[in-house]
């Protein structure tokens, strides 16, 4: 099931509502089927950089054992992730 974890436009009143979620959550989350470790991937483009509450979030999902991962193309998160999984 997905997790919404941005903003989103109102249809009615065309403004951006906030979702009332933990801020930091990694743009993409799974986890390994043969491990059961979560992953957690977060997608970045041009010059977007990774904000206090996502390294927060990816520190703590390392710290517990998961895979964290920050990338900003295809090919980077395939190399990240054969290299942590």
């Amino acid at each position: 099931m997905p997790n919404n974890s941005n903003a989103t436009r109102s249809l009615l009143s065309k403004f951006f509502r906030k979702n009332n979620v933990f801020k930091g959550v990694p743009d993409i989350i799974g986890f390994h089927k043969k491990t059961g470790r979560f992953i957690g991937v977060e997608i970045k483009t041009g010059s977007d950089r990774v904000s206090m509450e996502q390294a927060h979030f990816l520190t703590m999902l390392q710290q517990s054992g998961g895979v964290a991962i920050v990338c900003r193309d295809f090919d980077a998160f395939l190399a990240e992730y054969n290299a942590k999984c």
